[in-house]
């Protein structure tokens, strides 16, 4: 839980390298209750961060059950 709150503070105070390098290890915890947001904000940190291949490429896997899934559809229809 550290890493994902330390990369959502690190997001939301204008660090997405730092959001990325605390968010990008707990992508594989797939069975954790927050992937769907670690995905989002992960996406989002890479976006803020000029990568938006990377940011693209994670927000096309948000399924219909996600969440944050309208958000990460409307996102990569901008990008």
């Amino acid at each position: 839980e550290f890493g994902f709150y330390r990369g959502v503070c690190a997001l939301a105070v204008g660090k997405p390298d730092v959001a990325v390098a605390s968010l990008k290890p707990l992508l594989a915890m797939t069975e954790s209750i927050y992937h769907p947001q670690i995905k989002w904000y992960l996406s989002l940190a890479f976006w803020q961060n000029g990568d938006t291949d990377e940011a693209k490429k994670l927000l096309s896997t948000f399924t219909e059950g996600d969440k944050p899934h309208t958000k990460a559809r409307e996102l990569l229809e901008k990008l």
